[in-house]
């Protein structure tokens, strides 16, 4: 954003517009607060949406009730309501007006086989298949029921899974026939179904192996080391069309004697019998016995009598084109792990190997259109035979979010979805308050496209109620989740939409005034005819400042306001609003929500455009903004606050913003647990952050530590634009590049060395933006194994590009290394190129937002870019996008930030139309 751009922002009008707010999907329920009259059992999301870009839930009832013509439904992003799949007649095996069997069912299994739902229901043992949901309903089903390994009807069916990608066949796991039987024992196994079609066949769902389960139970070598292991009553499957394989995850304990083990995870692959018509399922393991020792490796034992547990299992693809398997369980019992979540590379070369688990000690393949050099994919080609090929349960990229989630061991994950580059994790029934809701972890990605570690869990989603089962429409950002009274009692979906939140209670406002939520009162407080938000920052609960709070930090026209977005109750901020006109904390009462200050050092301040929350070694913590005019701090005397704040309240009254020496043009203030920095557009300036030196009625020691007379390559006419301290390591953003203090030497030492770092590719040089994805998820975190990504942006030539970095410290040595972003062989490159210009970026690792402030022949926007985007993804691929429909946008000035509100997980755009919110 330019300079001339900011200084007019407070002068520009704004309109009121009639915008959205979150919504409940409406079904057979005469409710506007619920969408069903009967608890859902199951549902299932597809992502993607098919060719028509429509992605889609799929639900089943969760009890029986006569003549429901909703047992099964969906909903799509096209439509807010439940379109009714179970009507009382239907096409049935190829004979229309049938009774439908699913007609008022109780629904205990709903999987999707190329999106077409497969349904088992309850107290029937029949696999039924849709062969039609787009216009009138139609049903196949086969007539032989699941039976186990004998060709007897199974006792118990535990799990089911589908095939894609143009397949048609359905897993089942069951039990062995008779009452009391358990997974495990001998007639256990995977009954393989298949919708068989073609020219001259009637379309028929024929049972695969001979009408009789492939066999998989206690003595089964894929899964026993040694002797027999012992199983429970707990199987889940994931199909990978890309790996052609089933995962099959069971919790297995291994057998007593010395040298006996057991995996938790079982491979299957697909073969035609020799000499007969049908197919089966060749079960292998995952990983040798060779490469299992010990007890820590997640999906492996080799110590007599412990257990391995895997619950739930996903397949995840990364940005940089390498294969996970996602577990939930660990080396214990479930009861122990249900907290536990862990990501496993798989071998995805096209070998006899494929779908293994892959050696982490391997480079991996990169595969290019051989007439051209271009890049086509990347491949994990050996697999782990030793143990030191394997991740154990301390490994950092194994760990995904950095250590377990905050409910207990002994609960469990309601639903686990993974979407880009994150894992998400819904929980439900908890005992622990703090922990319902929707949780994600983004990977981070090493130089060479492994995960090297995992973001910190946090919240997604904008609420924190119980959810039952979630996803995210990863084409407009809107997350899907399941609410109810309690795990049986299921009946609300819930669809997040960007807007004003109106009268949601939670950052629109109470259910019933919407003028009470925060996101009235910051448009109140930033008028838009002052210009609105300049900054809206999101400060977490583990910075050191904060104890157990999450801080959001609004600035506009000469005003600052503090936001504490857990204190408010049912959405009602303006009951925990309170004011001052003298740049002090104002007086409060109760649990303060919004602390709004003005006065005359903030109003010497003009716009306020940086903001930053400093902690020393003390700790004492100290609020800094800055802007076109100046810097100031919050203090009192110099001091800030010790210890760190639980609620607004904690700040003193005799705290107040002090105007910190003469700044003008401030681009951005950081600190470390020793320094203030502050960037200008011509310098960055180094203070000891002691109360001494930021005591206003002082004057502070400022080193200038960087100008552009000691930057090789820069000349005078350049300017600053960003930067990122952490540790000894900083980066600035210039107009010529990107620049990092020299390897072996510190931004702390008495002279700071810099050097130019390469960019791969930069077709735009000015490095306007530098984001962090870090393993503490602050800043600061980037040089323990994070990346960093780069906007270059110049709005001369209408281009934006974002490169990406794996940041790490290997002992003294800070390394700064490109990810493996490649379109022409042995060239290193951006990760994207917008093909125009760009001046904010936002990702989650999974939605890449963007946008564009107003210019003089365009309108302002945002954009979620197409979904899944990674190494090499072409042109057309890139450039396409998905706007953000919010009115005020396009019609506003600019867009300041786009961030997530780690309180809630709320997504937040703020501009000069105050904030619009996605929850």
């Amino acid at each position: 954003m330019s300079l001339c751009i900011r200084l007019v922002f407070y002068l520009l009008l704004c309109s009121n517009f009639n915008l959205h707010s979150s919504q409940i999907i409406s079904g057979d329920a005469n409710s506007t607060t619920q969408t069903t009259s009967f608890p859902i059992g199951t549902h299932v999301f597809d992502i993607f949406g098919g060719p028509l870009e429509r992605p889609t839930m799929y639900i089943g009832a969760g009890s029986a009730v006569a003549d429901n013509q909703y047992a099964i439904a969906r909903v799509n992003t096209a439509n807010n309501s439940l379109q009714a799949l179970a009507p009382s007649t239907i096409n049935l095996n190829n004979t229309a007006g049938q009774a439908n069997p699913l007609c008022g069912a109780q629904i205990d299994f709903l999987k999707l086989n190329n999106d077409k739902p497969v349904v088992i229901k309850h107290g029937d043992k029949k696999v039924y298949k849709y062969t039609n949901v787009m216009v009138t309903p139609t049903l196949a089903y086969c007539p032989d029921p699941v039976a186990d390994t004998t060709g007897a009807v199974t006792n118990q069916i535990l799990a089911l899974e589908a095939a894609g990608s143009g397949l048609s066949q359905t897993f089942v796991a069951c039990t062995p026939t008779g009452s009391g039987s358990v997974f495990g024992q001998t007639g256990s196994g995977i009954a393989l179904f298949e919708y068989i079609t073609g020219a001259n066949i009637t379309p028929s769902y024929v049972f695969q192996n001979n009408k009789q389960a492939c066999a998989l139970d206690n003595s089964s070598l894929s899964i026993k080391i040694g002797s027999d292991v012992l199983l429970a009553n707990a199987v889940d499957m994931c199909w990978s069309p890309d790996l052609n394989c089933l995962y099959v995850a069971v919790q297995a304990q291994a057998g007593s004697n010395p040298g006996d083990g057991a995996r938790s995870i079982v491979m299957g692959k697909l073969a035609q019998v020799s000499g007969q018509n049908y197919a089966t399922i060749n079960f292998t393991p995952i990983v040798p016995d060779t490469a299992i020792t010990g007890n820590n490796q997640i999906i492996g034992t080799l110590t007599a009598g412990a257990t391995v547990s895997a619950t739930k299992i996903k397949i995840m693809r990364t940005s940089t084109l390498l294969w996970y398997l996602v577990v939930v369980g660990g080396n214990d019992v479930a009861t122990n792990t249900g907290n536990q979540v862990y990501a496993l590379p798989l071998v995805n070369g096209n070998n006899a190997n494929l779908g293994q688990l892959a050696s982490i000690n391997q480079t991996p393949t990169n595969t290019y259109v051989t007439s051209q050099n271009i890049f086509k994919s990347r491949s994990l080609d050996t697999p782990a035979t030793s143990p030191s090929d394997l991740l154990t349960n301390t490994s950092s990229g194994a760990m995904v979010g950095g250590g377990t989630l905050p409910l207990n061991a002994d609960e469990v994950i309601s639903d686990l979805f993974i979407a880009g580059d994150s894992v998400y994790a819904s929980v439900g029934t908890t005992t622990n308050p703090d922990a319902t809701g929707l949780f994600y972890s983004q990977a981070i990605l090493d130089e060479n496209g492994f995960i090297a570690n995992w973001t910190p869990w946090q919240r997604a989603g904008g609420s924190t109620v119980a959810m039952y089962g979630a996803a995210i429409n990863a084409i407009d950002g809107s997350f899907w989740y399941l609410t109810g009274a309690d795990a049986t009692s299921v009946n609300t979906i819930n669809k997040t939409v960007w807007g004003t939140g109106s009268k949601d209670g939670l950052l629109g406002g109470t259910t019933t005034n919407a003028a009470l939520g925060l996101v009235a009162n910051l448009s109140q407080l930033f008028p838009a005819s002052n210009g609105g938000l300049f900054n809206l920052v999101n400060i977490p609960s583990n910075n050191p400042a904060l104890n157990g709070m999450t801080l959001l930090i609004a600035t506009g026209s000469k005003q600052v306001a503090l936001v504490n977005p857990e204190a408010a109750v049912a959405g009602d901020f303006s009951a925990g609003l309170f004011t001052s006109n003298n740049d002090f904390i104002p007086t409060t009462t109760g649990n303060p929500t919004i602390l709004a200050i003005t006065g005359d050092v903030l109003t010497s301040l003009g716009p306020i455009t940086t903001i930053n929350l400093a902690t020393n070694n003390t700790p004492e913590s100290w609020i800094v903004v800055g802007g076109a005019n100046g810097v100031a701090v919050l203090q009192t005397n110099g001091h800030g606050w010790s210890p760190a704040i639980t609620s607004l309240s904690d700040l003193s009254t005799s705290a107040n913003f002090g105007l910190f020496s003469d700044y003008q043009f401030v681009q951005k203030i950081t600190s470390d647990s020793s320094y203030l920095y502050i960037l200008t557009q011509t310098k960055l300036d180094r203070i000891a952050l002691n109360s001494t030196n930021l005591n206003p009625t002082n004057t502070p020691t400022i080193e200038t530590i960087a100008t552009f007379e000691n930057l090789v390559g820069a000349t005078s006419t350049d300017t600053f634009y960003d930067m990122i301290v952490s540790d000894d390591l900083a980066l600035l953003g210039t107009s010529s590049g990107l620049y990092r203090v020299s390897n072996g030497t510190s931004i702390q030492d008495s002279t700071v060395s810099w050097a130019q770092v390469t960019v791969p590719e930069q077709i735009t040089v000015p490095c306007t933006k530098l984001i962090t994805i870090s393993p503490t998820g602050l800043d600061s975190g980037l040089i323990n194994g994070g990346n960093l990504y780069i906007l270059n942006s110049y709005r001369g030539l209408q281009q934006t590009t974002l490169n990406r970095f794996y940041v790490n410290n290997h002992s003294g040595n800070i390394t700064i290394e490109p990810l493996p972003d490649l379109y022409v062989k042995n060239m290193p490159s951006y990760f994207l190129n917008f093909g125009a210009f760009k001046d904010l970026f936002f990702t989650n690792g999974t939605l890449l937002i963007n946008s564009l402030s107003k210019d003089v022949d365009q309108l302002t926007y945002a954009h979620i870019m197409s979904p899944n985007l990674a190494s090499g993804s072409s042109i057309a691929q890139v450039q396409k996008y998905y706007n953000i429909n919010l009115v005020d946008l396009t019609q506003a000035n600019f867009i300041s930030n786009i961030l997530c509100n780690s309180a809630s997980g709320a997504l937040l755009i703020s501009g000069e139309f105050g904030i619009r919110v996605n929850e």
